[in-house]
This record gives structure tokens, sequence and C-alpha cells, in this order.
């Protein structure tokens, strides 16, 4: 459908104040090999804090407990085939139940704030790592 607007939400979790999870999307998968911030598709009806919670669940095992209510960055872009506009929203996820594992596959991994911008990733993960940075938000 051209011109569709994909909603998306991804979480930045940070454990002990240092290091920040990313997510390595399973090769097989659009942007394969990339790290990215775990997150996915906003369901119609849903809103962001419960698809963030949903999938979190989903993807990394976890219970979300503690979520920011105020995006800490936003980007979007044209989706792959550029028949649609895809925006991602991202908040930070202050506390969770369950330690983090990659469900779907790929590999999950904890991150030291200057190591994330050298790992490969996906260009809107790209704008939003720049934003956290830049801003001083993480």
């Amino acid at each position: 459908m051209p011109n569709e607007v994909i909603r998306v939400v991804a979480g930045v979790l940070i454990k002990d104040n240092e290091t920040y999870l990313m997510h390595q999307r399973p090769i097989e998968k659009q942007y394969g090999g990339l790290w990215e911030f775990p997150g996915g598709k906003v369901e119609e009806g849903e809103s962001y804090l419960a698809a963030l919670k949903r999938e979190l669940n989903e993807e990394l095992g976890i219970v979300a407990e503690e979520i920011k209510r105020i995006p800490v960055a936003q980007a979007e872009g044209s989706t792959f085939d550029g028949q649609g506009l895809i925006q991602i929203v991202l908040f930070r996820c202050e506390r969770w139940s369950g330690e983090p594992y990659s469900i779907e596959g790929g590999t999950v991994q904890w991150f030291e704030k200057d190591e994330i911008f050298t790992v490969p990733k996906p260009p809107l993960d790209v704008v939003l790592a720049q934003q956290l940075l830049g801003e001083g938000l993480l």
C-alpha cells in the first residue's frame, strides 16, 4: 500500500548505568546482521508503551516494569521498498524482570556507550543513536 505509515517502537535498556542492550538482526531478515535497539511494530489500537512491553517480551523474554513515558529519540524514513514511511519512537526502559535473550534468532549483547557507534546499524537506528549520544541521553 503506497504511502503507508508503519509505526515502530523500540527500547533502550540500560544495565548498571553503563551498558546498553542491542539486538543483532537474524541474517535472513531485512538488515540481517546489523545491530538495533529492540522493539517492533505497533499494532492497530495499541499504545506505544503497550507495544514496547509486548515486543520486549516477545523478542527478549523480559517483562518491562518501568518505561519512561517521554520518548528519548525519534527517527523516520522510507520503507525498504520506498512505498511507505517508517516512524520509530525510542523509549528508555528503566527496569525489567528476566534476563534478556534473543527469542527470534540473532544475538543480544550489552555495549558500553562508546561502542554503540562502532557496530553496524540500520539507518534509522544510526539516527536514534546519534540523538541519544548527541543530547547526552544515554
